[in-house]
């Protein structure tokens, strides 16, 4: 299983610790209940943003992402 944070609270709740969603996208850390974490923005900030289409590519790259660390992530699992 790979836990998507989405957003700077889900990665309190998660990681129990305060990080920028910048920091953390595109990477997979390590957790104790999953393969993996990853994170990106929350949805509500991609309408929010100042130039909407340019992070919501950035936001569709990030999911794009999850979903290749979680096919690779099947192929190593028995």
């Amino acid at each position: 299983a790979l836990i998507v944070c989405m957003g700077a609270t889900a990665i309190l709740s998660v990681l129990g610790r305060t990080a920028k969603v910048g920091d953390l996208r595109q990477q997979v850390l390590p957790h104790r209940h999953a393969s993996g974490v990853t994170a990106t923005v929350h949805p509500s900030f991609v309408l929010r943003a100042q130039s909407p289409e340019e992070e919501y590519a950035r936001f569709v790259d990030d999911l794009r992402f999850a979903r290749n660390q979680l096919q690779l992530l099947r192929v190593k699992s028995p």
